[in-house]
């Protein structure tokens, strides 16, 4: 510690940013923060989207599919519209997975 401190190119100074924890309040300033709490009240989805009814998807339908893996960061979110051919429930991952939309059960419409 000693040769540490001997440098002369060496200056030793208190930090001065602020740590957010002192920020807080204590039990006796009132309030407890609850971080889960906090989260859930700000990552709800917004009140007016549950509000809004679905239409059902039915075979016929023209839908977009959104793409959660790009290759570039630039590139589009959403695919399509591919045409509905066919609707059948997802039952379990091991025994029978199809869906109602995709590449694999629709096809692109060609004419835009």
């Amino acid at each position: 510690m000693a040769v540490l401190l001997s440098q002369p190119n060496l200056t030793i100074r208190r930090c001065t940013t602020l740590n957010p924890a002192t920020l807080l309040p204590t039990a006796e300033e009132g309030h407890q923060h609850n971080c889960l709490d906090e989260v859930s009240t700000k990552a709800l989805p917004r009140p007016d989207l549950n509000s809004t009814p679905q239409e059902p998807i039915r075979p016929g339908d023209y839908v977009w599919v959104k793409k959660f893996v790009r290759k570039r960061w630039n590139t589009p979110r959403w695919e399509g519209p591919y045409q509905v051919k066919a609707r059948e429930q997802w039952r379990t991952l091991r025994k029978r997975l199809t869906a109602c939309i995709g590449p694999a059960t629709a096809e692109p419409r060609r004419n835009l």
